[in-house]
């Protein structure tokens, strides 16, 4: 969940600046949060966060089509996440079945 609201946030400041859309320091924090909020459901989706993403550049008025800058490294991102939230998961679950 930390990775996805990370990758999120950091995405749509830059869509944000690639389009030229000044955002300020309350809006970037309004963008955090929010993202951290709706990172819960998107952690064992995969490629929820494209979605996620557009909910996010709707907030600050950019372009839904800018998620195109960066489909491309979503997907080997997205899988990367996926990964490492199962593992993270599976490894809790095997500690608490052993204490």
């Amino acid at each position: 969940m930390d990775g996805t609201a990370i990758y999120l946030s950091a995405s749509v400041i830059f869509l944000a600046n690639i389009y030229g859309v000044d955002i300020s320091l309350m809006r970037q924090l309004g963008i955090v949060v929010s993202i951290t909020l709706i990172s819960f459901g998107a952690a064992a989706v995969p490629s929820a966060s494209v979605a996620m993403l557009a909910i996010a550049l709707e907030q600050i008025n950019v372009p839904v089509e800018a998620i195109g800058l960066i489909l491309i490294l979503d997907r080997p991102l997205d899988m990367l996440r996926t990964a490492v939230n199962v593992t993270s998961d599976a490894a809790i679950a095997t500690i608490l079945d052993k204490a």
